[in-house]
């Protein structure tokens, strides 16, 4: 069994020499915690996420944000059932930011464990600087969403509403119907690299 330096060192070496998708912060979001004391879960997840984010590029896959964190969080359930600090958030992810201009994803689902953030989708997962708003303190102080509209920062909280609802039923246990395809297909793309 590999040490978590050694689990860590083979996943930042996977990452580096993959085309496309070359930094860590890519795929995970960390708040001042050092990976080298995380659980090994944590290397599992990242791993997972780094194919799920492939199978997308690959795939041209977008607009699934709700199902990539169903099937990260159910994976992560199934293969952890006494992982506690697991949870899907909705958030509102702000992206691409110039001076001119900004992407406000007005809906969006990471996956928490750990006080880590793991953004399954790789549409918004691999933008150029990405914040993402929790809740709706984030989300009415956040800058870019105070520049917009009354009509559009009132859609803002309404998708993250909705969202949030989305986020409950995942978060105990009831499951998203309509993207059955799409998840045996992303399983059949994963399962393969989990068995090596």
């Amino acid at each position: 069994m590999l040490t978590h330096k050694e689990r860590l060192t083979a996943i930042i070496a996977l990452l580096m020499k993959e085309d496309g998708l070359t930094t860590l912060s890519h795929y995970i979001r960390i708040n001042n915690q050092n990976l080298m004391d995380a659980k090994p879960q944590i290397f599992d997840t990242l791993y997972l996420v780094h194919l799920m984010n492939q199978f997308q590029l690959d795939n041209g896959i977008k607009n699934k944000c709700c199902v990539n964190a169903q099937f990260l969080y159910r994976t992560l359930q199934n293969n952890y059932p006494t992982e506690t600090s697991l949870k899907v958030l909705p958030v509102v992810a702000v992206y691409n930011r110039t001076e001119n201009s900004v992407t406000i994803n007005k809906g969006h689902m990471v996956v928490k464990i750990n006080n880590l953030i793991f953004d399954p989708s790789y549409e918004v997962s691999s933008s150029r600087d990405l914040k993402y708003l929790y809740n709706m303190k984030d989300i009415s102080t956040d800058e870019s969403v105070k520049k917009c509209c009354d009509d559009f920062k009132r859609d803002v909280i309404k998708s993250w509403l909705d969202f949030q609802k989305f986020a409950d039923l995942i978060n105990n246990g009831r499951h998203i119907k309509g993207e059955e395809v799409y998840s045996k297909q992303l399983y059949d793309f994963i399962e393969p690299f989990f068995r090596k």
